[in-house]
């Protein structure tokens, strides 16, 4: 029988609401801000250019040492607190800065745009602290349910601040919208001061320090002698390749599913109601896969996960030969999103599990910044591939598992259960 009782921790309820803070600002620059410059008569072109916000999210490695290095001087339960008190900074500014953007004339596009690229700058470095919150506060049988619990929260503020924002619009200034969400972080800065506090593993003594020393403690996880020799330190390069292979078949199907079941004769009404099923299917997955990973241990999870992952694109490939069946495209949309859920909670764990507690803001910022680069570069092949046909391009997707899933059995075997500390935990 499943047992639920690691979900009902406080800290996995700090990492609900934690998950929540991170999403809502990030979900605040997206279709809210695009339906506000649009109501606006602010051009298109102007609006794609918008998405240069994102920015932040892929360079946060550059400034995480910083956050791993000093420390902010507040008092209270804060005082001396690494990860909390910028914890606490961050959600202040995000509050003022959502509610000045919100104020922001839309015409003013310039400005407009810095207000953005500020809104986008704290919400990446809020990202960053809660990375390594979660990192350091978990035990690493606990880090597959506490990424459900984040995850969750994330997605309760992506449909809060994306389809209540909208709807919330329809009868309310865009001023008072922004308004009210900033207004939801406030709270939140509550749990923020009662948290638990992760262990004191101590913070670099120097800048210097805190950027050299996470890359040095990376490597040095890799001993050169073992049984495969050849593999030690080229061991890391594989795991850097692993993180940026591992979801690949998800990342390429996922570019083109949506256009695909319009060309095929499913409507848009459809489309929305998939949302929901999407949302309660990877909520699902997650809250499974962190189970998953408490009782077998993260590299069982990843292979298990990771092959379900690749086979469960087979499913669309039944809805391309069958047609508009509904049955078979909502089977296919539950079965894609449990897999793919529960596999994120399996790799966010093993992301973690690789980190140095000492240097998690900075060692977790740069591993995250490689998890999306494979489906960024590769997943733009996928128009190419749908040419070939859509029952074709879904079965090649799901062969996409297969180098994750090698180089995953080639690490496994490469690692040294001598050593004091492994390549990957159990």
């Amino acid at each position: 029988m499943i047992s639920l009782g690691v979900y009902g921790q406080w800290q996995m309820v700090v990492l609900l609401l934690l998950g929540f803070s991170s999403g809502l600002p990030l979900v605040m620059l997206g279709q809210p801000l695009q339906a506000l410059l649009t109501e606006s008569g602010v051009g298109i072109i102007t609006i794609g250019l918008f998405a240069l916000s994102g920015l932040p999210y892929s360079l946060k490695f550059l400034w995480s040492p910083l956050l791993d290095r000093f420390i902010p001087p507040l008092p209270g339960r804060l005082r001396q607190s690494r990860r909390r008190g910028w914890l606490a900074i961050l959600q202040i500014l995000l509050v003022i800065a959502l509610i000045t953007l919100g104020r922001q004339d839309p015409h003013q596009t310039e400005v407009l745009f810095a207000l953005v690229l500020g809104v986008a700058f704290l919400s990446a470095s809020q990202d960053i602290v809660v990375d390594a919150y979660r990192t350091d506060i978990l035990a690493e049988e606990d880090m597959g349910a506490g990424v459900a619990a984040y995850v969750l929260g994330y997605r309760i503020a992506v449909l809060v601040g994306g389809s209540t924002a909208l709807w919330l619009a329809t009868f309310l200034p865009w001023v008072m919208v922004y308004q009210l969400l900033a207004a939801l972080l406030l709270p939140l800065l509550v749990i923020t001061y009662f948290a638990p506090e992760p262990p004191d593993q101590g913070s670099p003594k120097s800048l210097i320090e805190a950027v050299v020393k996470p890359f040095q403690a990376f490597w040095q996880r890799y001993p050169v002698q073992g049984s495969l020799p050849w593999l030690n330190r080229p061991t890391a390069l594989l795991t850097l390749l692993f993180i940026v292979l591992y979801q690949l078949a998800d990342r390429l199907a996922s570019p083109v599913t949506s256009a695909f079941l319009l060309k095929i004769g499913f409507s848009k009404t459809d489309l929305s109601l998939r949302i929901w099923l999407i949302f309660a299917a990877t909520i699902a997955g997650v809250g499974f896969g962190g189970w998953v990973v408490k009782k077998l241990g993260i590299p069982k999870a990843l292979l298990i996960f990771g092959i379900l992952m690749g086979a469960s694109n087979l499913s669309y490939m039944v809805v391309a030969l069958l047609g508009v069946h509904y049955p078979a495209m909502f089977s296919a949309t539950v079965i894609d999103n449990f897999c793919a859920g529960a596999a994120t909670a399996a790799f966010l764990g093993f992301l973690m599990s690789l980190c140095d507690k000492q240097f998690s803001a900075t060692q977790y910022a740069l591993l995250s910044s490689l998890f999306p680069l494979g489906g960024t570069l590769l997943g733009s092949l996928s128009g190419f591939l749908a040419t070939l046909g859509w029952p074709l391009f879904y079965a090649l997707t799901a062969l996409a598992t297969l180098p994750g899933v090698g180089l995953l059995l080639v690490i496994l075997a490469a690692k040294q259960p001598t050593q004091k500390t492994p390549d990957m935990p159990h």
